[in-house]
Protein backbone atom coordinates (compact mmCIF):
# COMPACT_ATOMS: atom_id res chain seq x y z
CA UNK A 1 0.00 0.00 0.00
CA UNK A 2 2.65 2.22 1.37
CA UNK A 3 4.11 2.11 -2.71
CA UNK A 4 1.28 2.64 -4.60
CA UNK A 5 0.68 5.57 -2.20
CA UNK A 6 4.57 6.46 -3.60
CA UNK A 7 3.02 6.63 -7.19
CA UNK A 8 0.43 8.81 -6.57
CA UNK A 9 2.33 11.22 -4.84
CA UNK A 10 4.87 10.85 -7.96
CA UNK A 11 2.34 11.33 -10.13
CA UNK A 12 0.51 14.53 -8.16
CA UNK A 13 -2.15 12.07 -8.36
CA UNK A 14 -5.25 12.07 -5.13
CA UNK A 15 -6.63 8.56 -5.49
CA UNK A 16 -5.58 5.61 -7.64
CA UNK A 17 -8.33 3.86 -9.30
CA UNK A 18 -7.46 -0.07 -9.61
CA UNK A 19 -9.21 -2.65 -11.76
CA UNK A 20 -5.98 -4.90 -13.12
CA UNK A 21 -5.95 -8.30 -10.67
CA UNK A 22 -2.49 -8.00 -10.38
CA UNK A 23 -2.91 -4.01 -8.67
CA UNK A 24 -5.46 -5.54 -6.30
CA UNK A 25 -2.85 -7.83 -5.24
CA UNK A 26 -0.11 -5.57 -4.57
CA UNK A 27 -1.85 -2.78 -3.46
CA UNK A 28 -4.62 -3.71 -1.06
CA UNK A 29 -3.53 -7.50 -0.94
CA UNK A 30 -6.52 -9.14 -2.44
CA UNK A 31 -6.20 -11.91 -5.40
CA UNK A 32 -8.76 -12.10 -7.62
CA UNK A 33 -9.80 -15.66 -9.46
CA UNK A 34 -7.59 -15.37 -12.77
CA UNK A 35 -8.10 -19.10 -13.99
CA UNK A 36 -11.67 -19.11 -15.13
CA UNK A 37 -11.55 -15.59 -15.96
CA UNK A 38 -14.40 -13.15 -15.11
CA UNK A 39 -17.46 -14.49 -13.22
CA UNK A 40 -20.15 -14.76 -15.31
CA UNK A 41 -22.15 -13.45 -12.51
CA UNK A 42 -19.90 -10.05 -11.75
CA UNK A 43 -21.55 -6.91 -12.95
CA UNK A 44 -17.86 -5.88 -13.47
CA UNK A 45 -13.82 -6.79 -12.51
CA UNK A 46 -13.57 -5.94 -8.51
CA UNK A 47 -12.20 -2.21 -8.03
CA UNK A 48 -9.90 -0.35 -5.71
CA UNK A 49 -10.18 3.15 -4.94
CA UNK A 50 -6.86 3.97 -3.02
CA UNK A 51 -5.88 7.75 -1.33
CA UNK A 52 -2.97 9.41 -1.56
CA UNK A 53 -3.58 9.52 2.74
CA UNK A 54 -3.37 5.73 2.39
CA UNK A 55 -7.26 5.73 2.40
CA UNK A 56 -8.82 2.17 0.40
CA UNK A 57 -11.95 0.84 -0.21
CA UNK A 58 -12.68 -2.63 -2.60
CA UNK A 59 -15.99 -3.36 -4.42
CA UNK A 60 -16.44 -6.80 -4.47
CA UNK A 61 -19.62 -8.96 -5.34
CA UNK A 62 -20.97 -10.54 -2.39
CA UNK A 63 -20.80 -14.09 -3.39
CA UNK A 64 -16.96 -13.09 -3.13
CA UNK A 65 -15.90 -14.72 0.27
CA UNK A 66 -12.30 -13.56 -0.12
CA UNK A 67 -11.22 -9.59 1.16
CA UNK A 68 -8.04 -7.82 1.38
CA UNK A 69 -5.30 -7.45 3.97
CA UNK A 70 -6.37 -3.85 3.77
CA UNK A 71 -9.02 -1.15 3.41
CA UNK A 72 -12.87 -0.95 3.69
CA UNK A 73 -14.66 -3.77 1.38
CA UNK A 74 -18.50 -2.78 -0.07
CA UNK A 75 -20.30 -5.97 -1.34
CA UNK A 76 -22.68 -6.11 -3.94
CA UNK A 77 -25.43 -8.50 -4.55
CA UNK A 78 -24.70 -10.50 -7.79
CA UNK A 79 -26.35 -13.95 -7.10
CA UNK A 80 -30.02 -13.32 -6.20
CA UNK A 81 -33.61 -14.23 -7.00
CA UNK A 82 -33.88 -11.18 -9.14
CA UNK A 83 -31.27 -11.00 -11.24
CA UNK A 84 -31.91 -12.12 -15.32
CA UNK A 85 -29.12 -9.93 -16.10
CA UNK A 86 -25.75 -8.92 -14.97
CA UNK A 87 -26.59 -6.53 -11.61
CA UNK A 88 -25.07 -3.36 -13.09
CA UNK A 89 -27.25 -1.69 -10.90
CA UNK A 90 -26.62 -3.11 -7.66
CA UNK A 91 -22.82 -2.92 -8.41
CA UNK A 92 -23.72 1.19 -8.75
CA UNK A 93 -25.53 1.50 -6.27
CA UNK A 94 -23.31 0.29 -4.02
CA UNK A 95 -20.68 2.06 -6.08
CA UNK A 96 -22.38 5.45 -4.95
CA UNK A 97 -21.88 4.39 -0.95
CA UNK A 98 -18.07 3.93 -1.74
CA UNK A 99 -17.80 7.43 -3.28
CA UNK A 100 -20.32 8.49 -0.65
CA UNK A 101 -18.03 7.23 2.39
CA UNK A 102 -14.35 7.94 0.32
CA UNK A 103 -15.39 11.24 -1.42
CA UNK A 104 -12.95 10.77 -4.35
CA UNK A 105 -12.15 14.34 -6.10
CA UNK A 106 -8.97 15.44 -8.12
CA UNK A 107 -6.84 13.51 -10.12
CA UNK A 108 -7.12 9.84 -10.88
CA UNK A 109 -4.30 7.59 -11.73
CA UNK A 110 -5.96 4.93 -13.88
CA UNK A 111 -5.14 1.35 -14.53
CA UNK A 112 -4.18 1.70 -18.03
CA UNK A 113 -5.50 -0.63 -20.31
CA UNK A 114 -7.49 -2.34 -17.51
CA UNK A 115 -9.71 0.53 -17.31
CA UNK A 116 -13.27 0.35 -18.58
CA UNK A 117 -15.18 3.29 -19.97
CA UNK A 118 -18.39 2.26 -18.14
CA UNK A 119 -15.99 2.35 -14.69
CA UNK A 120 -14.61 5.80 -15.99
CA UNK A 121 -18.56 7.11 -16.10
CA UNK A 122 -18.75 5.73 -12.32
CA UNK A 123 -15.95 8.29 -11.05
CA UNK A 124 -16.68 11.92 -10.42
CA UNK A 125 -15.38 14.29 -13.00
CA UNK A 126 -11.63 15.32 -12.82
CA UNK A 127 -8.13 15.04 -14.63
CA UNK A 128 -7.35 11.05 -15.41
CA UNK A 129 -3.70 10.17 -15.76
CA UNK A 130 -2.14 6.70 -16.36
CA UNK A 131 -0.17 5.25 -13.39
CA UNK A 132 0.92 2.42 -15.43
CA UNK A 133 4.47 3.27 -16.13
CA UNK A 134 5.02 4.24 -12.83
CA UNK A 135 3.17 1.62 -11.10
CA UNK A 136 5.32 -0.83 -12.65
CA UNK A 137 8.40 0.60 -12.11
CA UNK A 138 7.74 0.85 -8.43
CA UNK A 139 7.29 -2.84 -8.53
CA UNK A 140 10.35 -3.93 -10.07
CA UNK A 141 11.90 -4.39 -6.78
CA UNK A 142 10.85 -6.36 -4.06
CA UNK A 143 10.13 -6.00 -0.29
CA UNK A 144 11.07 -8.98 1.88
CA UNK A 145 7.71 -10.27 2.36
CA UNK A 146 7.26 -10.34 -1.36
CA UNK A 147 10.08 -12.16 -1.85
CA UNK A 148 9.24 -14.54 0.95
CA UNK A 149 5.91 -14.83 -0.99
CA UNK A 150 8.09 -16.00 -4.24
CA UNK A 151 10.26 -18.20 -2.99
CA UNK A 152 7.02 -20.11 -1.90
CA UNK A 153 6.11 -20.05 -5.50
CA UNK A 154 9.57 -21.42 -6.71
CA UNK A 155 9.26 -24.17 -4.16
CA UNK A 156 5.85 -24.72 -5.79
CA UNK A 157 7.68 -24.98 -8.92
CA UNK A 158 10.46 -26.48 -8.24
CA UNK A 159 7.58 -29.35 -6.34
CA UNK A 160 6.10 -29.99 -9.72
CA UNK A 161 9.02 -30.05 -11.78
CA UNK A 162 10.42 -33.22 -9.34
CA UNK A 163 6.93 -34.73 -10.19
CA UNK A 164 7.24 -34.09 -13.71
CA UNK A 165 10.95 -35.72 -13.83
CA UNK A 166 9.53 -38.97 -11.59
CA UNK A 167 5.89 -39.20 -13.33
CA UNK A 168 7.31 -38.78 -17.06
CA UNK A 169 7.87 -42.18 -18.81
CA UNK A 170 6.98 -43.82 -22.16
CA UNK A 171 3.45 -44.53 -22.81
CA UNK A 172 1.83 -41.67 -20.11
CA UNK A 173 0.23 -38.36 -22.20
CA UNK A 174 1.31 -35.01 -21.98
CA UNK A 175 -2.18 -34.33 -20.27
CA UNK A 176 -1.47 -37.19 -17.96
CA UNK A 177 1.60 -35.96 -17.23
CA UNK A 178 0.55 -31.92 -16.67
CA UNK A 179 -2.64 -33.32 -14.58
CA UNK A 180 0.27 -35.60 -12.34
CA UNK A 181 2.33 -32.21 -12.28
CA UNK A 182 -0.85 -29.99 -10.86
CA UNK A 183 -1.93 -32.44 -8.83
CA UNK A 184 0.95 -32.36 -6.08
CA UNK A 185 1.60 -28.79 -6.26
CA UNK A 186 -1.99 -28.48 -5.34
CA UNK A 187 -1.51 -31.07 -2.32
CA UNK A 188 1.39 -29.18 -0.78
CA UNK A 189 -0.19 -25.72 -1.35
CA UNK A 190 -3.24 -26.85 0.02
CA UNK A 191 -5.56 -25.49 -2.48
CA UNK A 192 -6.43 -24.91 -6.15
CA UNK A 193 -3.85 -22.69 -8.00
CA UNK A 194 -3.70 -21.34 -11.21
CA UNK A 195 -1.31 -22.68 -13.55
CA UNK A 196 0.38 -21.25 -16.73
CA UNK A 197 3.38 -22.38 -18.88
CA UNK A 198 3.98 -24.94 -21.31
CA UNK A 199 4.07 -28.75 -21.41
CA UNK A 200 5.17 -30.17 -24.99
CA UNK A 201 7.36 -33.36 -26.08
CA UNK A 202 8.89 -35.43 -29.29
CA UNK A 203 10.95 -33.43 -31.64
CA UNK A 204 8.65 -30.95 -33.19
CA UNK A 205 6.53 -30.10 -30.56
CA UNK A 206 9.85 -28.92 -28.26
CA UNK A 207 11.47 -27.65 -31.60
CA UNK A 208 8.15 -25.18 -31.83
CA UNK A 209 8.90 -24.37 -28.34
CA UNK A 210 5.64 -23.21 -27.09
CA UNK A 211 1.84 -25.07 -26.02
CA UNK A 212 -0.16 -26.54 -24.04
CA UNK A 213 0.20 -30.40 -23.35
CA UNK A 214 -2.22 -32.57 -25.38
CA UNK A 215 -3.17 -36.11 -26.46
CA UNK A 216 0.27 -37.09 -27.44
CA UNK A 217 1.66 -40.27 -26.05
CA UNK A 218 5.42 -40.25 -25.14
CA UNK A 219 7.82 -42.44 -26.44
CA UNK A 220 11.21 -44.09 -25.23
CA UNK A 221 13.64 -41.16 -26.64
CA UNK A 222 11.62 -38.15 -26.72
CA UNK A 223 12.70 -34.89 -25.24
CA UNK A 224 10.29 -33.19 -22.31
CA UNK A 225 9.65 -29.53 -22.40
CA UNK A 226 7.49 -28.61 -18.85
CA UNK A 227 7.43 -24.78 -18.35
CA UNK A 228 5.67 -24.78 -14.82
CA UNK A 229 4.17 -21.40 -13.49
CA UNK A 230 1.88 -21.51 -10.52
CA UNK A 231 0.24 -18.79 -8.78
CA UNK A 232 0.33 -18.97 -5.05
CA UNK A 233 -1.28 -16.14 -2.72
CA UNK A 234 -1.56 -13.78 -5.75
CA UNK A 235 2.12 -13.66 -6.22
CA UNK A 236 3.43 -15.94 -9.66
CA UNK A 237 6.22 -18.73 -9.76
CA UNK A 238 7.92 -19.88 -12.73
CA UNK A 239 10.07 -22.57 -13.98
CA UNK A 240 11.41 -24.71 -16.71
CA UNK A 241 13.49 -27.84 -17.05
CA UNK A 242 13.94 -30.02 -20.25
CA UNK A 243 14.49 -33.86 -20.14
CA UNK A 244 14.90 -36.55 -22.38
CA UNK A 245 13.01 -39.91 -21.83
CA UNK A 246 15.82 -42.74 -21.87
CA UNK A 247 19.44 -42.07 -23.29
CA UNK A 248 19.78 -38.86 -24.74
CA UNK A 249 21.57 -38.73 -28.72
CA UNK A 250 24.52 -36.34 -28.65
CA UNK A 251 22.35 -33.71 -30.53
CA UNK A 252 20.19 -33.46 -27.42
CA UNK A 253 22.56 -33.36 -25.41
CA UNK A 254 24.46 -30.36 -27.18
CA UNK A 255 20.88 -28.55 -27.02
CA UNK A 256 20.43 -29.20 -23.20
CA UNK A 257 23.68 -28.32 -22.67
CA UNK A 258 23.32 -24.71 -24.93
CA UNK A 259 20.38 -23.89 -22.62
CA UNK A 260 21.63 -25.44 -19.16
CA UNK A 261 24.98 -23.32 -19.33
CA UNK A 262 23.57 -20.18 -20.40
CA UNK A 263 21.64 -20.26 -17.11
CA UNK A 264 24.79 -20.87 -15.49
CA UNK A 265 26.11 -18.03 -16.86
CA UNK A 266 23.38 -15.98 -16.28
CA UNK A 267 23.93 -16.99 -12.76
CA UNK A 268 27.16 -16.21 -12.65
CA UNK A 269 27.30 -12.49 -14.65
CA UNK A 270 23.86 -11.11 -13.55
CA UNK A 271 24.03 -8.37 -10.91
CA UNK A 272 23.08 -4.92 -10.43
CA UNK A 273 24.45 -2.44 -13.10
CA UNK A 274 23.56 -4.21 -15.87
CA UNK A 275 20.82 -3.33 -18.16
CA UNK A 276 18.39 -5.79 -19.50
CA UNK A 277 19.09 -6.01 -22.57
CA UNK A 278 22.79 -6.60 -21.74
CA UNK A 279 21.50 -9.28 -20.21
CA UNK A 280 19.98 -10.80 -22.73
CA UNK A 281 22.82 -10.17 -25.24
CA UNK A 282 25.26 -12.16 -22.43
CA UNK A 283 22.73 -15.12 -22.19
CA UNK A 284 22.15 -15.36 -25.80
CA UNK A 285 25.29 -15.26 -27.18
CA UNK A 286 26.10 -18.48 -24.93
CA UNK A 287 23.42 -20.39 -26.63
CA UNK A 288 24.19 -18.56 -30.14
CA UNK A 289 28.20 -20.07 -29.44
CA UNK A 290 27.19 -23.51 -28.67
CA UNK A 291 25.48 -23.06 -32.47
CA UNK A 292 21.95 -22.58 -31.00
CA UNK A 293 19.29 -19.94 -30.62
CA UNK A 294 16.17 -19.01 -29.50
CA UNK A 295 13.47 -16.64 -30.97
CA UNK A 296 12.13 -15.23 -27.49
CA UNK A 297 13.30 -13.07 -24.64
CA UNK A 298 15.80 -14.69 -22.54
CA UNK A 299 13.53 -13.73 -19.31
CA UNK A 300 11.09 -11.48 -17.30
CA UNK A 301 10.32 -9.81 -13.74
CA UNK A 302 7.89 -11.60 -12.08
CA UNK A 303 5.79 -10.64 -8.96
CA UNK A 304 1.75 -9.97 -9.16
CA UNK A 305 1.62 -10.78 -12.29
CA UNK A 306 3.67 -13.81 -14.09
CA UNK A 307 5.50 -11.50 -16.49
CA UNK A 308 6.44 -7.95 -15.30
CA UNK A 309 8.59 -5.26 -16.26
CA UNK A 310 11.68 -5.68 -17.48
CA UNK A 311 11.61 -7.68 -19.77
CA UNK A 312 15.22 -9.60 -20.48
CA UNK A 313 15.39 -8.15 -24.27
CA UNK A 314 17.32 -6.82 -27.53
CA UNK A 315 16.05 -3.43 -26.78
CA UNK A 316 15.65 -2.87 -22.78
CA UNK A 317 17.93 -0.44 -21.79
CA UNK A 318 15.90 -0.64 -17.72
CA UNK A 319 19.52 -0.94 -14.95
CA UNK A 320 19.02 -4.22 -13.24
CA UNK A 321 18.51 -3.60 -9.47
CA UNK A 322 19.13 -4.66 -6.00
CA UNK A 323 16.01 -6.62 -5.14
CA UNK A 324 14.69 -7.77 -8.49
CA UNK A 325 13.42 -11.22 -9.05
CA UNK A 326 13.82 -12.03 -12.89
CA UNK A 327 13.32 -15.16 -14.22
CA UNK A 328 15.67 -16.18 -16.75
CA UNK A 329 15.14 -18.58 -19.46
CA UNK A 330 17.20 -19.58 -22.18
CA UNK A 331 16.47 -22.19 -25.11
CA UNK A 332 18.23 -23.83 -27.55
CA UNK A 333 15.72 -24.98 -30.84
CA UNK A 334 16.61 -26.88 -33.90
CA UNK A 335 13.42 -28.83 -36.14
CA UNK A 336 16.19 -31.40 -36.88
CA UNK A 337 16.92 -32.56 -33.11
CA UNK A 338 13.97 -30.62 -31.06
CA UNK A 339 14.69 -27.82 -28.47
CA UNK A 340 15.23 -27.51 -24.95
CA UNK A 341 14.91 -24.40 -22.44
CA UNK A 342 15.89 -24.05 -18.29
CA UNK A 343 14.25 -21.09 -16.07
CA UNK A 344 15.09 -20.70 -12.31
CA UNK A 345 13.77 -17.92 -10.56
CA UNK A 346 16.96 -15.63 -9.08
CA UNK A 347 17.02 -12.86 -6.80
CA UNK A 348 18.61 -10.43 -7.67
CA UNK A 349 21.44 -9.35 -4.52
CA UNK A 350 24.25 -6.18 -4.13
CA UNK A 351 26.76 -8.14 -5.71
CA UNK A 352 24.96 -10.75 -7.94
CA UNK A 353 21.97 -13.34 -8.13
CA UNK A 354 20.80 -16.09 -6.08
CA UNK A 355 18.53 -18.58 -7.34
CA UNK A 356 15.25 -19.32 -5.35
CA UNK A 357 14.04 -22.85 -4.64
CA UNK A 358 16.49 -24.41 -7.67
CA UNK A 359 15.36 -27.77 -9.04
CA UNK A 360 17.72 -30.40 -10.47
CA UNK A 361 18.24 -29.85 -14.13
CA UNK A 362 19.10 -33.32 -15.90
CA UNK A 363 19.72 -34.13 -19.23
CA UNK A 364 17.49 -37.62 -19.37
CA UNK A 365 15.15 -39.84 -16.89
CA UNK A 366 15.22 -43.63 -17.10
CA UNK A 367 11.48 -44.27 -16.56
CA UNK A 368 10.97 -47.42 -18.73
CA UNK A 369 8.36 -49.82 -17.05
Amino acid sequence: MSRTVAVLRELGADWAVLTAPESLVYALGYAPAVETGPSPFAAGPALALVGRDGEAALILPATEVAGPRAGQVFRYDNYGLHHADLPRGAFEAEFQKLRGHMRPSGRFAIDGAAHSAWIDGLLPPGERIDLTAALRRQRMTKTDAEVAALTRCAELAAIGQTRMMAAARPGISELALFAAIREVMEREAGERLAVTGDLLSGRARTAGMTGWPGKRVLGQGDAIIADIAPRFGGYWGDSCATVVLGTPTEAQLRVFGAARNALDLAIAEIRPGMTAGAAHRLVRGCVQGAGFDYPHHTGHSIGTAVHEHPRLCDDETTVLRAGMVLMVEPGAYDPAIGGARTEWMLHVTETGCRPLAPFPLVAAVNSVE
